[in-house]
């Protein structure tokens, strides 16, 4: 556990996922428009790095995103090289090649987190952010699952990975769960991007791995 110098937790990824889904939903309208983009994920890490380092102020900690290959890192300001926490994330879609393409990215989700060796560096937790959107433009056929079967779904997906992780790895990486289940960001909603419609909605989740 990372604590500041006011023995306060530093990396809180509960909290973190928590409040930066609640600034989210804060902000309905813009973040569903978003969401309507292909700029989505950038869009994600970037506002998730601008939350984080709101978060740490007074902690003598800082933020930095696009750290080498990873999309945020978490260093003390006591020069230390190596980040204390990492986080990466990845978007899966509910499409006709969803599945497919949602295990390929859950696959090089928990990758990405885990191709150093943990006896290699000094990051306390790596933590792993999914967001499973639903976007439908007026033209667009039906998805092939409803929100919700696909929500339940992906969460499954993820759920197995990490027992996966978990029950195989020789590095022996311990994985903390928040739920089984994907948290509601947001229910399908038309929504009007120009003289466009299309329908937006999203769930996700969080884990760590240490």
């Amino acid at each position: 556990m990372v604590t500041s110098k006011s023995g306060a937790n530093v990396i809180d990824p509960k909290g973190w996922f928590a409040g930066f889904l609640k600034n989210l939903k804060e902000r309905d309208d813009h973040v569903r428009l978003v969401f309507s983009s292909a700029a989505s994920e950038q869009w994600l890490n970037a506002e998730f790095f601008a939350y984080i380092s709101e978060q740490l102020q007074g902690t003598n900690h800082y933020a930095q995103c696009e750290w080498r290959k990873t999309d945020a890192a978490v260093f003390s300001c006591e020069g230390a090289e190596l980040p204390v926490a990492i986080v990466e994330s990845k978007l899966v879609y509910n499409s006709k090649i969803g599945k497919q393409r949602a295990e390929a990215q859950v696959d090089k989700l928990i990758e990405q987190l885990t191709r150093e060796p943990k006896h290699f560096n000094r990051v306390k937790a790596r933590i792993g952010l999914l967001f499973a959107f639903h976007q439908r433009w007026d033209n667009d056929p039906e998805p092939p699952q409803t929100f919700d079967a696909y929500r339940e779904g992906t969460a499954g997906l993820l759920l197995k990975k990490l027992k996966k992780l978990h029950s195989t790895d020789p590095d022996g990486w311990e994985v903390e769960r928040n739920k089984d289940s994907l948290e509601l960001v947001f229910a399908p909603q038309r929504i009007r991007v120009g003289d466009e419609g299309v329908e937006v909605g999203c769930a996700a989740q969080f884990f760590v791995v240490r």
